[in-house]
């Protein structure tokens, strides 16, 4: 990163990662991952709370609006049993609800499924029965097939030029070489209205 620090970071909800990116990244936009969220809520909250609470994750309101309706969310669903984690969640609530991250530099990110891969590919057969030389064997062959996968990612995204659609194509021009197409895209369509006219945001 060239001793630069990110603009953002998305993590799972781990209260010492939390601590230390607030101590070492003071000033940068932190999120936690909203797919780590959904699994926690599930485990928490009854069923028929479910989309109440995902309107409170992923719907941008003020903070105001956000406090009302989480004090109504809480009366309502709040028992022994989930009293705890919906307390703990609203003390971080500045880390995953929309109301609170609408400024962040997210560019559409939610979660940091992406770099789960990893741990998805490696977790993926092994088993307490392998020895050390079948993990090696196993980790090896995951790494090989990201390594890949990234490979053709890269390769079809210098081949690939972003089509500028907006009346400020030299603009446009200048962000396709410095962003990869997918990432262009998402810029493109939150500069963009409907009519392809576009508004400033950068």
């Amino acid at each position: 990163m060239c001793q630069q620090k990110p603009k953002a970071v998305i993590t799972d909800a781990d209260a010492a990662m939390i601590g230390a990116i607030g101590k070492v990244f003071s000033g940068v936009s932190h999120r936690i991952c909203s797919f780590h969220i959904e699994k926690n809520m599930e485990m928490h909250l009854p069923n028929k709370s479910l989309n109440e609470f995902r309107n409170l994750l992923y719907y941008t309101t003020s903070e105001q609006v956000f406090e009302e309706r989480w004090h109504a969310f809480y009366r309502k669903w709040q028992s022994p049993k989930t009293r705890t984690w919906m307390k703990r969640m609203y003390n971080k609530r500045k880390l995953w609800a929309a109301a609170y991250l609408s400024e962040g530099f997210w560019l559409g990110m939610k979660s940091n499924q992406p770099s789960e891969s990893l741990n998805s590919c490696l977790h993926l057969h092994l088993d307490g029965e392998m020895t050390i030389v079948d993990m090696i064997m196993h980790y090896d062959n995951a790494i090989v097939r990201l390594r890949e996968n990234e490979a053709h990612n890269d390769c079809t995204a210098s081949q690939t030029t972003p089509v500028p659609i907006t009346n400020f194509r030299e603009l446009e021009v200048a962000a396709a070489k410095i962003f990869t197409p997918a990432v262009f895209y998402i810029i493109q369509g939150m500069c963009c209205n409907r009519k392809g006219t576009s508004f400033i945001v950068i």
